[in-house]
């Protein structure tokens, strides 16, 4: 196998290594956004059903809730992805002939590698918003025990 070759197959594998990545974290946030909300409406129920229940607990709750909503929404929304190379920059320099293959290999090796190390931040930014939201979640099923026991044992 010849090095450009080698270089753009990495590249390659590296690409959809990262798009597996960026959707693995969608469909973190998805799913932890819909376990928060199915948290909060058990406290709106623990919250209904025992009205002697402190408000404040409630109001922390929710809090935790607008937190996790927050983060996955800053987890999802997607400020910037690179594909690269363009694909009518790659077919018209094919059509071209200006080039050999091996040059059109590796500029499409190097077009990869840029998207790639440009993508990283937002995938940080991604992995940053996710952790937000599980530690937010986390408080909002702590305040959910906490309602639970505050209304046992009051």
């Amino acid at each position: 196998m010849d090095r450009d070759y080698l270089y753009y197959t990495e590249a390659s594998r590296q690409t959809k290594e990262q798009e597996e990545v960026r959707r693995h974290f969608d469909s973190m946030a998805t799913n932890t956004l819909g376990f928060s909300a199915v948290i909060l409406s058990l406290i709106l129920l623990r919250q209904t059903q025992f009205c002697n229940t402190q408000l404040s607990w409630f109001i922390a709750s929710l809090s935790a809730f607008l937190g996790v909503a927050i983060s996955t929404i800053v987890t999802l929304w997607l400020r910037k992805w690179e594909l690269s190379p363009p694909l009518k920059d790659l077919y018209e320099n094919m059509v071209s002939l200006e080039y050999e293959d091996e040059a059109l290999v590796l500029w499409s090796s190097s077009a990869m590698a840029d998207s790639i190390n440009n993508n990283k931040k937002y995938l940080r930014r991604k992995a940053y918003g996710l952790r937000f939201a599980y530690v937010f979640l986390s408080l909002e099923v702590l305040f959910l025990g906490l309602m639970t026991i505050t209304s046992i044992y009051t």
